[in-house]
């Protein structure tokens, strides 16, 4: 009997309310990082602010590689990422134009190519790149003859133009017409669907990825 009531007064029994007090203090700090990492995605470093708007595309028309006619109106409903190049250009145009053809590859796979956003590579050099010319510039690149198009045109059409993206000015423009070495901002410009210019990146620094995900979100 002894034996058996010391057997019951030294049983030990579980402390439930600590261990009440301890579940629910993880469970605190689990709801407190919850919302914090939802915080941290929205204004952290991993947040996507959109892009500012900076001036709407400048009103043009043109003639493509294929003399077939091209304006600011065509761009209209969809985004667009332009160039501005020339075919003689030695240096800076060829890593422009290999950017944008890995640009136009990586749109192609996504499925957003001519359909969702338009390519165009304006010339600086109008009286020496001709349709034809350009024609066969772009079929270096394989550029596709409708989602990716090379625009020429009068020299003053296309000075405006320049002066209309803020990438040069009418009367530098003409200063250099016809020089061996022209002149010419190697910045793309991305514009969203409804004609406003979003962003102008470095073409030969800027990341085919980098520019596609500058492009898809003009598009959100």
């Amino acid at each position: 009997m002894v034996s058996a009531m010391r057997s019951d007064q030294t049983r030990r029994t579980w402390p439930v309310a600590p261990v009440y007090a301890t579940i629910g203090l993880a469970v605190a700090l689990l709801a407190v990082t919850v919302i914090g990492l939802g915080v941290a995605l929205r204004v952290g470093p991993w947040a996507e602010e959109p892009l500012p708007v900076f001036w709407p595309v400048p009103s043009f028309s043109l003639t493509d590689q294929l003399g077939r006619p091209f304006g600011s109106s065509d761009l209209s409903g969809r985004a667009a990422l332009l160039s501005f190049v020339y075919t003689n250009c030695p240096d800076t145009c060829p890593l422009l134009t290999a950017n944008m053809a890995q640009v136009q590859n990586k749109l192609r796979a996504q499925g957003l190519l001519g359909s969702q956003v338009q390519l165009v590579s304006i010339t600086v050099d109008p009286r020496r790149d001709t349709p034809s010319v350009l024609a066969e510039y772009a079929g270096r690149y394989q550029a596709d003859p409708d989602a990716w198009r090379f625009l020429s045109g009068e020299p003053e059409a296309i000075y405006q133009v320049l002066w209309g993206f803020k990438l040069n000015t009418v009367e530098v423009a003409r200063a250099f017409e016809g020089a061996d070495v022209v002149p010419h901002s190697s910045r793309f410009a991305v514009v969203d669907p409804s004609g406003q210019v979003r962003a102008q990146p470095a073409g030969e620094e800027t990341s085919a990825d980098e520019i596609v995900s500058m492009l898809k979100r003009v598009l959100s």
